[in-house]
C-alpha cells in the first residue's frame, strides 16, 4: 500500500510539474505574440 502511494505521489507531482511548465510556456508565448500586435 505504501509503495503504491509513493508511486502515485511521484506521478501526481510529475503531472503537476508538467502542467505548470506548460502553463508558463503558453503564457510566455501569449505575451510574445501580443507585444508585436
Amino acid at each position: 500500500m505504501k509503495g503504491k502511494r509513493v508511486i502515485a505521489g511521484i506521478l501526481l507531482a510529475g503531472i503537476l510539474a508538467v502542467t505548470l511548465a506548460g502553463c508558463k510556456n503558453t503564457d510566455n508565448t501569449k505575451e510574445e505574440t501580443e507585444k508585436p500586435v
